[in-house]
């Protein structure tokens, strides 16, 4: 009983200390990007060695600093990392817990619909900024 209850506590630790990397590599690449996140795992199942915490969740930066939003091109290039972003935090989900991970299919399609989303946002607010002149 009290490994599982260490396993607990050190997977809990870990989502703990990945949170404020996360959010530190968000910040580091300025305003222009977009973070494309794996939806958050409920507990749902235990093998007696792993416990997922009641929460867990994975990010990922997406920069586009370098691609020019304006252009189908580059607005082609941001859905595609934004596509491939999601497919690695999906992978890395189900890699830290495959007791409990969502179908694939659905955490990708989760992913990506959350990613595109905000990819199109930020597509959208370059190409108002260029017809105004900013």
């Amino acid at each position: 009983m009290n490994i599982r209850i260490s396993l607990a506590m050190g997977a809990c630790a870990l989502a703990l200390a990945a949170a404020p990397a996360l959010a530190q590599e968000d910040y580091a690449n300025g305003p222009e990007s977009v973070t494309v996140t794996a939806p958050r795992l409920h507990e749902q199942w235990s093998n007696g060695l792993q416990r997922v915490p009641e929460k867990a969740s994975l990010s990922e930066t997406v920069a586009y600093d370098d691609l020019d939003l304006t252009t189908p091109e580059g607005a082609h290039r941001l859905n595609a990392r934004v596509r491939f972003a999601a497919m690695r935090v999906c992978r890395e989900l189900a890699e830290m817990y495959p007791y409990a991970t969502p179908e694939s299919p659905s955490c990708y399609r989760a992913a990506v619909s959350d990613g595109l989303a905000r990819a199109g946002d930020a597509i959208d607010q370059e190409r108002i900024a260029y017809r105004e002149g900013d």
